[in-house]
């Protein structure tokens, strides 16, 4: 059997997340474990990145040392924080 524990959010985080669940047909508890599920922390991104860095270099033979892959990345980087509001 699965522990279980109590987290404390203010009241209208509680009614956001009750919302985004019953969008789902969900309960709050079964929406934030997919949630945590799904969510990487820095060094799992991190990790994911180089891991896929190397596959392109070993399996596809793509340079992705080269000054064009690295500008590229650059760009697609502050798009993404545009994107996410962390610019």
């Amino acid at each position: 059997m699965n522990e279980t524990t109590t987290i404390r959010v203010r009241l209208d985080t509680r009614d956001r997340l009750a919302g985004l669940a019953a969008e789902q047909g969900r309960t709050m508890a079964e929406y934030l474990d997919e949630v945590a599920s799904v969510q990487r922390t820095e060094a799992e991104r991190r990790k994911l990145q180089a891991d896929t860095l190397a596959y392109l270099r070993e399996s596809l033979g793509i340079d992705t040392e080269s000054q064009r892959w690295v500008e590229a990345g650059a760009r697609a980087e502050h798009k993404w924080a545009d994107l996410s509001g962390s610019a």
